[in-house]
Protein backbone atom coordinates (compact mmCIF):
# COMPACT_ATOMS: atom_id res chain seq x y z
CA UNK A 1 0.00 0.00 0.00
CA UNK A 2 1.29 2.93 -1.28
CA UNK A 3 0.94 7.07 -0.04
CA UNK A 4 -1.28 8.67 -3.22
CA UNK A 5 0.32 12.04 -2.47
CA UNK A 6 3.95 11.22 -2.02
CA UNK A 7 4.39 7.06 -3.01
CA UNK A 8 5.61 6.71 0.15
CA UNK A 9 5.02 2.96 1.27
CA UNK A 10 2.29 2.04 4.10
CA UNK A 11 0.89 -0.65 5.89
CA UNK A 12 -2.92 -1.49 6.26
CA UNK A 13 -3.44 0.11 9.89
CA UNK A 14 -1.68 3.47 8.91
CA UNK A 15 -4.16 6.42 8.60
CA UNK A 16 -1.51 9.10 7.45
CA UNK A 17 1.46 9.19 5.67
CA UNK A 18 4.32 9.22 7.59
CA UNK A 19 6.34 11.17 5.52
CA UNK A 20 3.65 13.83 3.80
CA UNK A 21 0.97 13.23 6.49
CA UNK A 22 -1.23 13.36 3.66
CA UNK A 23 -5.04 10.53 4.67
CA UNK A 24 -4.76 7.01 3.24
CA UNK A 25 -6.94 6.26 0.58
CA UNK A 26 -8.18 3.51 2.51
CA UNK A 27 -12.72 3.38 1.82
CA UNK A 28 -12.80 2.42 5.57
CA UNK A 29 -10.69 5.38 6.52
CA UNK A 30 -12.26 8.02 4.27
CA UNK A 31 -15.92 6.99 5.53
CA UNK A 32 -14.09 8.12 9.44
CA UNK A 33 -13.01 11.10 8.44
CA UNK A 34 -15.92 14.00 6.89
CA UNK A 35 -14.78 17.28 5.57
CA UNK A 36 -14.04 20.29 7.70
CA UNK A 37 -16.61 22.81 7.33
CA UNK A 38 -16.03 25.95 5.88
CA UNK A 39 -14.59 29.18 8.04
CA UNK A 40 -17.74 31.20 9.27
CA UNK A 41 -17.36 34.81 9.04
CA UNK A 42 -16.75 36.30 12.26
CA UNK A 43 -19.63 37.89 14.06
CA UNK A 44 -19.12 40.39 17.00
CA UNK A 45 -20.82 39.86 20.29
CA UNK A 46 -24.02 41.53 21.12
CA UNK A 47 -23.82 45.02 22.52
CA UNK A 48 -25.25 45.34 26.19
CA UNK A 49 -28.13 48.08 26.75
CA UNK A 50 -24.86 49.60 28.88
CA UNK A 51 -22.36 49.59 26.26
CA UNK A 52 -24.74 51.50 23.70
CA UNK A 53 -25.78 53.85 26.16
CA UNK A 54 -22.41 54.74 26.63
CA UNK A 55 -21.89 54.84 22.71
CA UNK A 56 -24.91 56.98 22.41
CA UNK A 57 -23.16 59.57 24.69
CA UNK A 58 -19.78 59.40 23.14
CA UNK A 59 -20.76 60.33 19.64
CA UNK A 60 -20.14 64.02 19.49
CA UNK A 61 -21.00 67.15 21.29
CA UNK A 62 -24.46 68.10 19.74
CA UNK A 63 -25.76 64.15 19.84
CA UNK A 64 -24.68 64.26 24.01
CA UNK A 65 -26.38 67.21 24.66
CA UNK A 66 -29.83 65.62 22.56
CA UNK A 67 -29.28 62.51 24.59
CA UNK A 68 -28.48 63.87 28.04
CA UNK A 69 -31.40 64.64 30.39
CA UNK A 70 -32.23 68.27 31.01
CA UNK A 71 -30.46 69.30 34.68
CA UNK A 72 -33.64 69.88 36.86
CA UNK A 73 -31.84 72.25 38.66
CA UNK A 74 -31.31 74.24 35.65
CA UNK A 75 -34.46 74.47 34.90
CA UNK A 76 -35.28 75.59 38.44
CA UNK A 77 -33.14 78.41 38.37
CA UNK A 78 -34.18 79.65 35.20
CA UNK A 79 -38.06 79.74 36.34
CA UNK A 80 -36.50 81.82 39.67
CA UNK A 81 -35.08 84.20 37.38
CA UNK A 82 -38.29 84.98 35.80
CA UNK A 83 -39.73 85.72 39.36
CA UNK A 84 -36.93 88.33 39.98
CA UNK A 85 -36.99 89.76 36.50
CA UNK A 86 -40.95 90.59 37.32
CA UNK A 87 -40.15 92.02 40.53
CA UNK A 88 -37.52 94.37 38.90
CA UNK A 89 -39.90 95.51 36.30
CA UNK A 90 -42.24 96.52 38.90
CA UNK A 91 -39.43 98.29 40.40
CA UNK A 92 -38.84 100.35 37.46
CA UNK A 93 -42.11 100.98 36.64
CA UNK A 94 -42.95 102.41 39.97
CA UNK A 95 -39.99 104.28 39.55
CA UNK A 96 -41.32 105.91 36.65
CA UNK A 97 -44.06 106.49 38.03
CA UNK A 98 -42.81 108.89 40.65
CA UNK A 99 -41.28 110.77 38.79
CA UNK A 100 -44.47 111.14 36.13
CA UNK A 101 -46.49 111.92 39.61
CA UNK A 102 -43.83 114.61 40.27
CA UNK A 103 -43.88 116.43 37.01
CA UNK A 104 -47.44 116.54 36.95
CA UNK A 105 -47.76 114.21 34.06
CA UNK A 106 -51.01 112.37 32.72
CA UNK A 107 -48.78 109.48 32.16
CA UNK A 108 -49.12 106.25 34.47
CA UNK A 109 -47.88 102.71 34.21
CA UNK A 110 -50.08 100.28 35.46
CA UNK A 111 -46.87 97.87 36.32
CA UNK A 112 -46.18 99.40 39.56
CA UNK A 113 -46.82 99.28 43.02
CA UNK A 114 -48.93 100.58 45.26
CA UNK A 115 -47.24 101.67 48.02
CA UNK A 116 -44.70 104.51 46.95
CA UNK A 117 -47.81 105.96 44.59
CA UNK A 118 -49.72 106.02 47.82
CA UNK A 119 -46.71 107.43 50.51
CA UNK A 120 -46.56 110.50 47.82
CA UNK A 121 -50.14 111.08 47.27
CA UNK A 122 -50.44 111.05 51.04
CA UNK A 123 -47.31 113.73 51.20
CA UNK A 124 -49.39 116.05 48.92
CA UNK A 125 -52.68 115.34 51.31
CA UNK A 126 -50.61 116.72 54.11
CA UNK A 127 -49.55 119.67 52.89
CA UNK A 128 -53.30 120.53 51.76
CA UNK A 129 -53.93 120.06 55.26
CA UNK A 130 -51.54 121.54 57.34
CA UNK A 131 -50.25 124.26 54.76
CA UNK A 132 -46.79 122.99 55.38
CA UNK A 133 -44.88 122.10 52.40
CA UNK A 134 -42.42 120.39 54.23
CA UNK A 135 -44.44 117.38 53.96
CA UNK A 136 -44.01 117.50 49.93
CA UNK A 137 -40.24 116.44 50.57
CA UNK A 138 -41.02 114.06 53.13
CA UNK A 139 -43.71 112.59 51.24
CA UNK A 140 -41.17 112.32 48.23
CA UNK A 141 -38.56 110.81 50.61
CA UNK A 142 -40.91 108.08 52.62
CA UNK A 143 -41.79 107.05 48.55
CA UNK A 144 -38.42 106.48 47.44
CA UNK A 145 -37.94 104.34 50.46
CA UNK A 146 -40.93 102.02 50.33
CA UNK A 147 -39.75 101.58 47.14
CA UNK A 148 -35.74 100.80 47.70
CA UNK A 149 -37.22 98.06 50.14
CA UNK A 150 -37.98 96.12 46.78
CA UNK A 151 -34.51 97.29 45.01
CA UNK A 152 -32.93 95.68 48.59
CA UNK A 153 -35.27 92.10 48.40
CA UNK A 154 -34.64 92.15 44.65
CA UNK A 155 -30.48 92.42 45.26
CA UNK A 156 -30.41 90.01 48.37
CA UNK A 157 -32.04 87.31 46.20
CA UNK A 158 -29.45 87.33 43.45
CA UNK A 159 -27.62 84.88 45.85
CA UNK A 160 -29.83 84.41 49.03
CA UNK A 161 -33.05 83.58 47.23
CA UNK A 162 -35.23 82.95 50.97
CA UNK A 163 -35.74 86.74 50.56
CA UNK A 164 -38.10 85.85 47.97
CA UNK A 165 -40.55 85.41 50.76
CA UNK A 166 -40.29 88.40 51.63
CA UNK A 167 -40.77 90.53 48.77
CA UNK A 168 -44.29 87.69 48.58
CA UNK A 169 -45.16 89.48 51.99
CA UNK A 170 -44.58 93.10 51.16
CA UNK A 171 -46.61 92.85 47.55
CA UNK A 172 -49.43 90.73 49.36
CA UNK A 173 -49.89 94.40 51.86
CA UNK A 174 -49.49 96.71 48.42
CA UNK A 175 -52.50 94.31 46.95
CA UNK A 176 -54.01 94.92 50.08
CA UNK A 177 -53.58 98.73 50.05
CA UNK A 178 -54.79 98.76 46.60
CA UNK A 179 -57.94 97.22 47.14
CA UNK A 180 -58.47 99.10 50.13
CA UNK A 181 -58.01 102.14 48.06
CA UNK A 182 -60.41 100.65 45.85
CA UNK A 183 -63.26 100.17 48.16
CA UNK A 184 -62.85 103.29 50.85
CA UNK A 185 -61.74 106.20 48.34
CA UNK A 186 -62.25 105.34 44.42
CA UNK A 187 -65.95 105.81 43.60
CA UNK A 188 -65.94 104.50 40.10
CA UNK A 189 -64.99 101.13 39.24
CA UNK A 190 -63.38 101.35 35.93
CA UNK A 191 -61.79 99.12 33.29
CA UNK A 192 -58.73 100.60 34.20
CA UNK A 193 -58.58 99.65 38.07
CA UNK A 194 -59.21 95.81 36.56
CA UNK A 195 -56.37 96.09 34.17
CA UNK A 196 -54.25 97.44 37.23
CA UNK A 197 -55.66 94.89 39.38
CA UNK A 198 -54.66 91.86 37.58
CA UNK A 199 -51.13 92.97 36.51
CA UNK A 200 -50.73 93.46 40.39
CA UNK A 201 -52.42 89.06 40.00
CA UNK A 202 -49.67 88.34 37.54
CA UNK A 203 -47.08 89.79 39.64
CA UNK A 204 -48.27 87.70 42.81
CA UNK A 205 -48.45 84.90 40.91
CA UNK A 206 -44.70 84.94 39.52
CA UNK A 207 -43.87 85.40 43.49
CA UNK A 208 -45.57 83.09 44.65
CA UNK A 209 -43.84 80.76 41.89
CA UNK A 210 -40.66 81.62 42.67
CA UNK A 211 -41.39 80.86 46.14
CA UNK A 212 -42.15 77.40 45.10
CA UNK A 213 -39.20 77.19 43.26
CA UNK A 214 -36.91 78.31 45.83
CA UNK A 215 -38.29 75.70 48.43
CA UNK A 216 -37.91 73.16 45.35
CA UNK A 217 -34.17 74.21 44.89
CA UNK A 218 -33.99 74.02 48.50
CA UNK A 219 -35.08 70.53 48.72
CA UNK A 220 -32.31 69.52 45.87
CA UNK A 221 -29.44 71.17 47.90
CA UNK A 222 -30.34 68.93 50.53
CA UNK A 223 -30.22 65.71 48.62
CA UNK A 224 -27.03 66.19 47.31
CA UNK A 225 -25.37 67.41 50.46
CA UNK A 226 -26.83 63.92 52.06
CA UNK A 227 -25.70 61.90 48.95
CA UNK A 228 -21.94 63.55 49.07
CA UNK A 229 -21.92 63.11 52.97
CA UNK A 230 -22.72 59.30 51.86
CA UNK A 231 -20.07 59.05 49.73
CA UNK A 232 -17.71 60.59 52.05
CA UNK A 233 -18.52 57.80 55.01
CA UNK A 234 -17.92 54.92 52.28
Amino acid sequence: MYCSSCGNQLTENDKFCHQCGAVTDAPAQQQSYAPAPPPQPYAPPAQSQAYAQVQQYTQGPEQFSQAMPADPREKLEKKFSISRNNLLAVIAFTAINIVLVLTNSDWYFLFSASIPIFVLFLGSEFINFAGDISFAAQGIAASFISLSIYGIIWGITKKHKAWIIAALVYFSIDIFLSLYLLVTVIDEFEAVTIVELAFRGLIMFYLISGTITWAKLRKLESKAVATESVYTQY
